[in-house]
């Protein structure tokens, strides 16, 4: 787990009432050089930074009180710690409890026996404001000078405000921690400082950075930081947006782990209620359709873009009642087109437009009776010269319908095709020639009617 590290020695020297001019703070490079020197060992984690030296005042005390003070002789002690305090990244599901662990000494010796240690956090190296409550570790047992508390400030680390921990200690005397007898107070306060793989890091030259993480391995710095205003970048130390990602090439990868024809991998979009208002993706499992889905109560699908400057108003919009219109917002049919169709490999054709919703189709009869030419219908001869065309499907009114005979090359007098009877679902036509003899013959037909 990355964390925070802070360790090191502080030395504290304790003086009687009538020496307090041999109180001090002692040079950690002359009388104390071997204070800064790293200690290795199985209790202590890598260490990251050092812990200043201080002298402090320790009162003995004898199970008296106020009254009984000025009656018992003060005696002096050294005081050393060496601690390694672990804060551990704090997550909304983590526990915010840090573990302290020291060796504690008094007159050059490990201590043993029971004591009690209280933690404060403050936001200042002096004076300054106590950061959440004072946490009390009462009884800690102490074995040959070593020692483990658990301190739990609440959740006081997720600004990169400074923090500075104050520690007192005094050995038990049978009062509760809360007491304020008898206890010495460690100085000065000790910084909690990050170490490299700390999960957040202040940068002081970037005003609007509050946190910000680097690459694993150093390089880029700032792979992803939190701005103070909240937003979120990644590969950009200036967010636009609450998420703003800035790199070449592909810049989201959503991978659904799930076995095939089962996953479900989609982008949820939610109201201020978390109620599912839209998503684009696999939505059910086992169908292999991609879908993009508005689920807002009369809301459109819409597909747009930016044409000299402006938005071009729906280039493509789909409607809850199943339209589409391209080049209008309100299509009135299940595909309305606003303009010009073409189509063809080259787009060399053009759609037929009419004021009528229509369908036509087309055909060729022998001069049997045989369709032999064109779908959608079919074709009998019923006389000399008299053939019937039935459609497949009928119009939704009566067709127009345009005939012509075949003379096949052949020189025959002029021929004349008449329509007898015409309905929705067919057409009978007579074939005569101009003096009236009717005459089997083979002939071609267009049906253009209202679907």
């Amino acid at each position: 787990m990355s964390g925070l590290v802070v360790h090191g020695r502080i030395v504290a020297v304790c003086c009687s009432s009538s020496g307090a001019a041999n109180c001090g703070v002692r040079s950690e490079m002359t009388e104390h050089q071997n204070l800064g020197e790293v200690r290795k060992d199985v209790h202590n984690p890598p260490l990251s930074s050092a812990l200043s030296t201080a002298c402090s005042r320790l009162r003995s005390d004898a199970g008296h009180r106020a009254g009984h003070q000025g009656n018992r002789a003060m005696q002096a002690r050294v005081l050393s710690v060496l601690a390694s305090l672990v804060l551990t990244t704090i997550a909304a599901a983590q526990s915010t409890a840090l573990t302290y662990q020291g060796e504690l000494k008094t007159g050059g010796q490990p201590a043993s026996g029971l004591h009690d240690v209280r933690f404060k956090l403050f936001d200042a190296p002096a004076a300054g404001t106590q950061v959440g409550s004072t946490v009390c570790a009462e009884n800690v047992q102490v074995v040959n000078g070593r020692f483990t508390a658990t301190i739990d400030f609440g959740q006081q680390f997720e600004t990169p405000a400074p923090r500075y921990l104050e520690i007192e200690v005094r050995a038990d005397i049978g009062q509760p921690c809360t007491d304020d007898f008898a206890y010495v107070t460690l100085s000065p306060r000790q910084p909690l400082t990050a170490t490299p793989l700390a999960s957040h890091a202040l940068h002081a030259t970037r005003a609007n950075s509050a946190f910000a993480l680097d690459a694993a391995d150093g390089s880029p710095t700032s792979a992803m930081i939190v701005d103070n205003n909240g937003k979120v970048g990644i590969g950009t130390t200036t967010p636009t947006h609450n998420l703003h990602i800035a790199t070449v090439g592909p810049t989201i990868a959503l991978q659904d782990t799930n076995a095939p024809g089962q996953q479900t991998g989609y982008i949820s979009f939610r109201d201020s209620a978390n109620l599912e208002r839209a998503w684009v993706g696999y939505g059910t499992p086992g169908d292999p359709d991609f879908s993009i889905v508005n689920a807002r109560s009369a809301g459109d699908l819409i597909l747009s873009t930016l044409g000299n400057g402006s938005v071009k108003a729906h280039g493509l919009t789909a409607t809850p009642f199943g339209n589409v219109g391209i080049g209008t917002s309100g299509p009135l049919a299940p595909l309305d087109v606003r303009g010009e169709i073409r189509f063809g490999t080259s787009a060399q054709y053009r759609a037929a437009a009419g004021e009528e919703s229509l369908r036509m189709l087309r055909g060729a009869v022998n001069d049997a009776g045989v369709a032999v030419r064109g779908a959608g219908y079919t074709s009998a001869r019923t006389d000399v010269g008299k053939y019937v065309i039935t459609f497949n499907t009928p119009f939704t009114g009566v067709p127009s319908v345009t005939a012509t005979a075949h003379r096949d090359g052949l020189a025959l007098p002029s021929l004349v095709v008449m329509i007898d009877t015409i309905t929705t679902s067919s057409v009978t036509l007579i074939i005569r020639y101009n003096n009236n003899e009717w005459a089997d013959q083979a002939f071609s037909f267009i049906v253009v009617g209202p679907r």
